[in-house]
């Protein structure tokens, strides 16, 4: 299982915690994007679906849009 796998499928377990957890705020930082050397462009994706809850940095929010009006 590839790097992007992992972190998708934990990604997923995420969404799924914080969701069952609507009272509080998750602030997310472009993870994989330091010296794990993936582009926000790889990993933004997997956040799509994220609750309210989840504060996601301008950078993925601006792919996850982007990505929804070429839908």
């Amino acid at each position: 299982m590839s790097g992007v796998e992992v972190m998708a499928r934990e990604i997923a377990a995420f969404i799924e915690f914080t969701a069952a957890r609507p009272e509080l705020t998750f602030l997310v930082t472009e993870i994989g994007c330091g010296i794990a050397g993936y582009t926000p462009g790889e990993v933004a994706p997997h956040f799509r679906g994220a609750g309210r809850n989840v504060a996601l940095p301008a950078s993925f929010i601006g792919i996850i849009d982007a990505s929804r009006d070429h839908s």
